[in-house]
């Protein structure tokens, strides 16, 4: 066993050593833990499901991205829809919990709120996180180029042809 976690009453087990196969099982462990709306750290606290002294993963960051890749791997199936209708219902609850508290200015609130509505946004797909480079020429492009003839051709000393 390692040393207790600052502020922590119970000491921390180590991690399971990752292998592929392990890591898959680890993986549909946390993405079903996060369906049952435990935090990242609870995931990362509980006993791997093969090796019950060893927990499932050494912190919530490891947790979290166990979870995005199942989550990946998830989407498109009917069990990922009928877990978004549930989270979405979930949000619903919290948002009319925690609006009238952001209403009165409680800062703590306003922040809970705005996390929470960013986390549920990534869920419906509304952000993107990766940003789509597109291949060739764009519109602005075009008139940057367009825009850089017609420098040069003024500091030429021609007339620009108006359009």
């Amino acid at each position: 066993m390692t040393s207790p976690k600052r502020g922590s009453t119970k000491p921390r087990r180590m991690a399971a050593p990752n292998t592929v196969a392990d890591e898959r099982i680890r993986q549909e462990r946390a993405y079903q833990l996060r369906l049952a709306c435990m935090t990242f750290q609870e995931i990362a606290d509980s006993p791997h499901p093969e090796d019950p002294a060893r927990n499932l993963y050494a912190g919530p960051s490891e947790a979290r991205r166990a979870w995005l890749t199942a989550r990946d791997r998830h989407a498109g199936t009917e069990e990922t829809a009928d877990a978004r209708r549930e989270w979405t219902l979930r949000n619903e609850r919290i948002f009319r919990a925690l609006y009238p508290r952001c209403l009165r200015g409680d800062l703590l609130a306003i922040d809970r709120y705005q996390r929470l509505f960013a986390e549920h946004a990534r869920m419906l797909g509304l952000y993107q996180d990766k940003i789509e480079v597109t291949k060739g020429e764009t519109d602005l492009d075009k008139a940057l180029r367009e825009l850089r003839e017609q420098m040069d051709t003024r500091a030429a000393g021609q007339p620009v042809p108006e359009e």
